[in-house]
């Protein structure tokens, strides 16, 4: 009895060594250059955030996009699902501005991914909102993304959804003002 142990404990190192040496010989996995976001300020990168209203009918259908690059932020108000401009608003910026915004993204996890069963938000949360966040223009291209979440729980971003959403906000001077009219949940024509 004790051989059959002793041979088992036996099979079982060298198996063990066996692993460690195919794991040492075959090359590991590279990783990709980690780039922070508040590196990019004096480059031509743009994020961008998109919240999409209700699915309703096109007429009555909003959305909200934000755009922020180091020299403008631009907010647009769009109607139905081909994108027709309601209104745009356009504001300054600056260097120092943006290297703060960008931090503040990179913080709170704008490049920040997960996998999803979908591939797009396209038709999911029917009566609550869906939300893209993206990256253009980026010299690094392995920081040009598109990620999405919603109100219901899906999506690719793995960021913190409602505070990159305030930080965005919070770049349109009377934000609030600005959309008092817009009703991402409309259900009927407004008079």
């Amino acid at each position: 009895m004790r051989y059959i142990v002793a041979a088992l404990i036996t099979i079982g190192l060298l198996a063990t060594v066996v692993v460690l040496i195919v794991r040492g010989i075959s090359t590991p996995a590279t990783k990709p250059l980690a780039v922070s976001l508040n590196s990019q300020s004096d480059t031509p990168i743009q994020l961008e955030y998109v919240q999409d209203g209700i699915i309703n009918n096109n007429i009555l259908h909003r959305s909200i996009s934000i755009s922020v690059n180091r020299s403008n932020i631009n907010m647009t108000i769009h109607k139905g699902y081909q994108g027709e401009v309601l209104n745009s608003f356009n504001f300054p910026n600056n260097t120092t501005s943006f290297k703060n915004f960008l931090g503040s993204m990179g913080s709170l996890g704008f490049t920040s991914k997960k996998t999803s069963p979908y591939k797009a938000s396209t038709g999911l949360c029917p009566l609550g909102y869906r939300f893209s966040f993206s990256i253009v223009n980026s010299t690094v291209p392995a920081l040009n993304q598109s990620l999405w979440s919603t109100n219901c729980g899906q999506g690719t971003m793995n960021g913190n959804v409602s505070q990159i959403q305030s930080v965005m906000q919070n770049q349109i001077p009377d934000y609030w003002t600005l959309i008092n009219n817009v009703s991402l949940d409309q259900t009927a024509i407004q008079s």
